[in-house]
């Protein structure tokens, strides 16, 4: 979406919040597939909006825990 395009020639890519989600298999409290089918129907809004790179979504084998396998990279990259 060019800034052209845009209502008021804003780029509304720079006023999405960065979204980082993270979910392990083994985690009792979320349910993966809810997860998964969340961040798909955010994924669709964001792509609409050229935005998909600020959204990340890391899947890991592990329980309710931080794996740190993408978290900390795109921590890195987006809140600077």
């Amino acid at each position: 979406m060019a800034e052209a395009d845009t209502p008021f020639g804003l780029d509304f890519r720079n006023y999405l919040m960065r979204r980082y989600e993270e979910q392990g298999r083994a985690d009792p409290t979320f349910h993966i597939d809810a997860a998964i089918d969340a961040v798909s129907q955010m994924r669709t809004r964001y792509e609409l909006l050229d935005a998909g790179d600020r959204l990340a979504h890391d899947i890991h084998d592990g329980a309710h825990i931080i794996s740190g396998a993408v978290a900390y990279d795109w921590f890195e990259r987006w809140m600077k």
